[in-house]
């Protein structure tokens, strides 16, 4: 419960920083939220390429982490550029201090990408839902020499 808080209390502060003009909305669409995708502590944000805004994030996240004692480890997060130049991703990602990964990726073990998954994108996971699902196979005792 007390993660479920914190993911809204990130939501509400990124939602403050994009109403009071700190962060431009990335994709236009009919709310004023944010587009952060957030489940358990796994984080999505959706943002401009834009230096001044990377590094505004970077002080909030670091500003939300000290409030809350959840902190982000920058060097195991991942920047992914689409339609950005190498030379701008490569300055973004060092002024954020994450790496540069790359489409397709994988989020939560779901393929991730700009194209329709096919069929042979999602058989891994089709395979673990399925295994999952089967009932637990009975077992029997095997009784040697009884009478």
């Amino acid at each position: 419960m007390l993660f479920v808080l914190a993911a809204e209390l990130l939501q509400y502060v990124i939602n403050d920083a994009y109403l009071s003009g700190h962060f431009t909305m990335p994709i236009p669409h009919a709310t004023n939220d944010f587009p952060v995708v957030q489940y358990a502590d796994d984080t999505i944000l959706i943002m401009r390429a834009d230096q001044g805004q990377i590094m505004y994030l970077k002080g909030l996240l670091d500003t939300f982490a000290e409030s809350t004692g959840l902190t982000v480890n920058f060097s195991k997060s991942s920047m992914i550029p689409i339609n950005v130049s190498d030379d701008n991703v490569s300055a973004l990602a060092t002024t954020f201090g994450c790496q540069v990964a790359s489409m397709p990726f994988t989020y939560l073990g779901l393929p991730m990408g700009t194209a329709k998954p096919r069929l042979e994108d999602l058989t891994p996971v089709m395979d673990r839902v399925e295994r999952s699902s089967l009932p637990a196979q009975p077992t029997y005792p095997i009784l040697v020499g009884c009478r």
